[in-house]
């Protein structure tokens, strides 16, 4: 009975089948992405052939992964990318994610235990804590060496030359003599310059703690008070040996107040040194940017101070119209090594090789000079720990990285934000003074005993003691609090 009823059951399906007519599918209609915008930082000065390239290639991995495209708007680094990214903004771009901590972006909070895993794995407490506005979470900082070091960096093969042994050497006025020798042995090759052409000695080298990034006010530790740099001997003393060097001719002069990089000019190999950062690494750095192996003597103790710590943070902005898949991009840009990989390096095989010892390395052909994609902001990526080292980079980078911020000593004022609203005017009448004498103390080009103290009257003039007087107020009332 029951295989009676099963073969009934079969007869009228095919029955049915055989009397009906199956309409045809429509076409399926061809899924429609969400596309978010990010900001992306160039150093080369031009934006690379390439780019589209690595956008293209960086859209189908987002569709793949979290079911977005992304569109890349390459801003420059040292023409002001606050600046640019306001001209896109006029232009009616929207940023779904940036990296300023000057932008307005939405609480994260709710988001990161969702959709944030990779986020929280990448960064300590100590880090969400960078970004943290009155307890709420509203920045991620990078992964990256927080520690703000300086040293100088000599080319090894001058220094083994004329036998010169650098090793224990640790302060400018030593640097100052190594100088003075090499100079009498190369006098045609210039002798050092900061770390760009277009900036001062004090912009890597600033061994004051400093106020917020200030370029005159420190914390003067044996009185627990914040005062002028400009009044200190100190800072006599250093731009004093600045005008030396200038004098005597140290500088390139033909390159001075342009916007060149160290690295890039001493890769023509008119240039014996550089002030630079002194971090693991650096020296394998140099060496792949300039083409020559260097020697770095550090001229400062490591201090994580707030503005290195923070110089990049992370996260939606408040214009953003998908909040959700933002987040989500952002935790790809912390956790997936392929996509940091991509945005590092390029394409692999058209920009980059993997070698045999599983690191990255230019295909055959290929230099920095004639390569079509080199971003050079390994440092800018929210994670660049997961993108293959660069061949001759140490196997232990990133361990010997988080020693080196870990055992760096932090800085009295991290947490300390100055609000200036109560001497606006007084503020911007003396950033308008210094930024008339910066550059010219910071690379020897003024008189030091002729106009230090013109800068130190104007300064006093603008209203820096009544400035001075506010920030110490503040401090005092935050150290109580």
């Amino acid at each position: 009975m029951l295989r009676k009823r099963l073969f009934c059951a079969l007869a009228a399906a095919m029955l049915l089948s055989a009397c009906s007519v199956t309409p045809e599918r429509p076409p399926e209609r061809e899924r429609e992405y969400v596309t978010l915008t990010m900001p992306w930082i160039i150093t080369t000065g031009k934006i690379s052939n390439d780019f589209g390239l690595i956008n293209e290639k960086l859209s189908e991995l987002t569709r793949e992964k979290i079911g977005v495209n992304v569109e890349i708007l390459p801003v420059s680094f040292y023409a002001n990318a606050r600046d640019e990214i306001l001209i896109l903004k006029k232009q009616g771009k929207i940023l779904d994610i940036s990296f300023q901590k000057s932008e307005k972006n939405i609480p994260l909070d709710g988001l990161l235990p969702e959709y944030g895993d990779a986020i929280l794995r990448a960064l300590n407490e100590e880090q969400l804590s960078w970004g943290r506005v009155d307890g709420v979470q509203y920045y991620l900082p990078t992964c990256e060496d927080n520690t703000n070091s300086a040293g100088v960096a000599m080319r090894k093969d001058i220094l083994e030359k004329h036998g010169i042994d650098i090793s224990g050497v640790d302060s400018i006025e030593e640097v100052d003599e190594i100088l003075e020798l090499v100079h009498k042995y190369e006098p045609e090759m210039s002798m050092i310059m900061p770390l760009r052409a277009n900036t001062t000695f004090f912009n890597r080298f600033f061994p004051w703690v400093s106020v917020n990034g200030s370029s005159f006010a420190y914390l003067d530790e044996d009185t627990d008070e914040i005062k002028s740099i400009f009044d200190t001997d100190e800072y006599h003393r250093y731009v004093t040996m600045f005008r030396k060097w200038h004098n005597r001719g140290y500088l390139p002069q033909e390159i001075m107040l342009q916007n060149i990089g160290a690295e890039r000019y001493a890769a023509t190999g008119r240039l014996f040194s550089f002030v630079c950062a002194a971090k693991p690494g650096i020296e394998s750095e140099l060496y792949i940017s300039s083409g020559y192996r260097m020697e770095v003597m550090p001229i400062k103790k490591p201090i994580v101070i707030q503005t290195t710590a923070t110089k990049m943070m992370w996260g939606v902005t408040a214009q953003s119209r998908h909040p959700v898949e933002s987040i989500k991009l952002l935790n790809l840009l912390y956790g997936d090594a392929e996509i940091m990989n991509l945005l590092t390096y390029g394409i692999e095989g058209r920009h980059y090789i993997v070698t045999s010892d599983n690191t990255a390395d230019y295909p055959g052909g290929v230099t920095p000079e004639n390569s079509d994609y080199t971003p050079n902001v390994a440092w800018f990526a929210p994670n660049q720990a997961l993108a293959l080292l660069w061949d001759g980079y140490p196997k232990d980078l990133w361990e010997m990285t988080a020693r080196f911020d870990s055992e760096a000593r932090r800085s009295p004022l991290f947490s300390f934000n100055f609000d200036s609203s109560a001497v606006k005017d007084e503020s911007r009448k003396v950033s308008e003074v210094i930024l008339k004498y910066n550059q010219g103390f910071g690379t020897g080009y003024l008189d030091v005993e002729e106009l230090l103290p013109k800068l130190i009257g104007e300064m006093k003039e603008a209203g820096v003691d009544k400035v001075l007087d506010q920030m110490n107020t503040q401090y005092k009332k935050w150290k109580r609090e």
